[in-house]
């Protein structure tokens, strides 16, 4: 038997890791999602993902060139663990 779908819950919130916010933003514009959505974290530092729980997360451009790129993989196991 298939699970019901729970119509009345947010959808999941999308944690973005991009290169720089150029490429965030044409993320979201591919996507269809409006930048300053509820929907969409750009992961601008590890301290922007706090608070968050379950977030999905999509890697953009030049993600995997960041500094602080270990800093923010570890926030987003804290918060996807732990919320």
């Amino acid at each position: 038997m298939p699970a019901i779908k729970d119509e009345t819950q947010a959808p999941q919130r999308v944690a973005v890791i991009a290169g720089n916010y150029r490429q965030f933003t044409g993320w979201c514009r591919d996507q269809g999602i409006h930048p300053h959505s509820p929907q969409v974290i750009y992961a601008a530092s590890p301290s922007r993902l706090r608070g968050y729980s379950d977030l999905k997360v999509e890697r953009v451009g030049t993600w995997h060139e960041r500094d602080d790129l270990r800093e923010i993989e570890e926030e987003l196991r804290i918060v996807n663990r732990f919320g």
